[in-house]
């Protein structure tokens, strides 16, 4: 395209253009929190097995990708699961097995609508444990 040559808009070449930008805008990622505790530690003196925290379920229409995971666990006995849940806390797979400490990290982790993710009792458990899952979601195209 010349810079000396004027171009015309036309109201539907406008309308494409700002069709396109909407299209743009709600495609892209948006910052979520997963889960968090608060201030809040979760008792976890329970039955193996038990699903002892559900974060957040990611908003129908979206899909999330977890990024940042903070579990803060101080236990004197027992282990915990990093789970996968549906939207009715039903554990669709495990992630990670053999928590027995605090931990950071562990990667990133993709959830479908209504998906979150949560902690089960792996062996049975005498502690309190706080958690932060964070990352972004973004509309299904």
């Amino acid at each position: 395209m010349s810079l000396t040559r004027q171009q015309t808009i036309t109201p539907d070449r406008l309308d494409r253009i700002v069709l396109a930008l909407e299209m743009f805008v709600e495609t892209r990622e948006e910052p979520y929190i997963f889960g968090q505790t608060r201030n809040t530690e979760i008792n976890i003196n329970v039955g193996v097995g038990t699903v002892v925290y559900a974060g957040s379920p990611v908003p129908l229409g979206k899909k999330g990708v977890v990024r940042d995971i903070n579990i803060n666990f101080s236990t004197v006995a027992g282990t915990l699961i990093l789970v996968k849940l549906d939207a009715q806390n039903n554990i669709l797979t495990d992630i990670t097995r053999g928590i027995a400490a605090s931990v950071s990290g562990i990667g990133s982790i993709v959830l479908q609508e209504g998906e979150k993710l949560g902690l089960s009792i792996q062996v049975q458990a005498a502690g309190i444990v706080g958690v932060f899952f964070s990352g972004d979601v973004r509309k299904i195209s």
